[in-house]
């Protein structure tokens, strides 16, 4: 039998030095967060490019219809974001799993128009997705773990059983429904299911700012403000659609900036956010196309929902040491489930 040598234990390999003790190369935060930043926009590029639409095409149904339809499925898009981030607040997950679901959904349905016809199988999908993504990415969130004993603090991955979900769309989805959808889902994507969304790339951003990590005040602030707006723009698909998570976060990070002041936000720190971004991205940029289309629909979208300067301010001048300014985009409802009479 002929032995077989693994290449990496041949005396010849260049990375291995039998003199010297083999030591990690140590990266700083910041070529860390770089790093991450590049690797996340080249897996956005090449295996999650953003959806043009979703919506049906021309010759599908065409003129008037096809705007009924639109601005149908834009309503039931919004009522089942809202309450996608109350099942994962009730059961205390990371709200990113929102972003991954909607990733699911959208692709799905940009690969099946037909669905936007259906409402109950429109439901159906977003039901499958939501449960799709808290099975892989179920993250339980910060406040959740600190309620948790010390043993199970170990396991920061959370599950909710399929007969919750059953239970949760009152009727809408049965088991042998959401796992046909489930297997239906994972063919269509190639089991491609850890996209790189706007909130991981806006945690990343946010790393890039030089001395808000040393204001907590600050910090917090404008964290949850972009967090915000990351979230708001998954209810449009408009916004969601149309551009990458990467546009999304930075945009949303852009827009945030504007509603601290230069004495707690200077503009050289703005500055040097921007110039790091275009390090290894110079599509990213203030006065990118996109980016300015993206800001311009959050800033109109989140003045209907809430005053967000006023907000800002309040957490910065009055509350100093809890900063908290909104927890979600969504209309938080008295039930989890969807109801029989109205849709979604």
């Amino acid at each position: 039998m002929t032995n077989l040598i693994s290449p990496i234990m041949c005396s010849d390999y260049p990375l291995i030095n039998d003199d010297k003790e083999y030591k990690p190369v140590e990266l700083n935060k910041n070529e860390l967060v770089m790093d991450q930043l590049c690797a996340m926009l080249s897996q956005e590029e090449s295996v999650y490019p953003c959806l043009s639409s979703v919506l049906l095409k021309a010759n599908t149904v065409n003129g008037s219809e096809a705007r009924k339809i639109s601005a149908v499925t834009e309503t039931w898009r919004r009522k089942i974001c809202e309450w996608s981030f109350d099942v994962v607040d009730h059961f205390g997950f990371e709200r990113e799993v929102v972003s991954i679901s909607f990733s699911y959904f959208d692709r799905f349905v940009a690969l099946n128009p037909s669905i936007l016809i259906s409402q109950k199988q429109y439901q159906l999908v977003a039901v499958t997705s939501l449960y799709l993504a808290t099975k892989l990415h179920g993250e339980l969130d910060k406040r959740t773990r600190e309620t948790l004993t010390e043993a199970s603090q170990r396991n920061v991955r959370g599950k909710i059983r399929l007969s919750t979900f059953v239970e949760i769309s009152r009727g809408l989805a049965s088991s042998s429904s959401i796992e046909e959808m489930e297997r239906a889902i994972l063919n269509d994507l190639s089991w491609r299911l850890n996209p790189p969304t706007s909130a991981s790339f806006l945690s990343r951003f946010h790393q890039l700012i030089p001395n808000v990590s040393g204001n907590e005040v600050v910090f917090t602030a404008l964290f949850e403000m972009s967090a915000y707006l990351t979230e708001l723009s998954i209810c449009f698909s408009v916004i969601s659609c149309n551009y990458s998570p990467s546009v999304i976060a930075y945009a949303s990070l852009l827009e945030a900036m504007e509603t601290i002041d230069i004495v707690n936000l200077p503009v050289k720190d703005r500055l040097h956010f921007v110039r790091q971004v275009a390090i290894f991205n110079r599509d990213l940029k203030p006065d990118a196309t996109g980016v300015i289309k993206v800001r311009e629909a959050l800033y109109e979208l989140s003045r209907e929902t809430v005053d967000v300067e006023e907000i800002t301010k309040t957490t910065l001048n009055q509350y100093p040491q809890e900063c908290h300014i909104v927890s979600s985009p969504s209309i938080v409802t008295s039930t989890l489930h969807f109801s029989t009479r109205q849709e979604v």
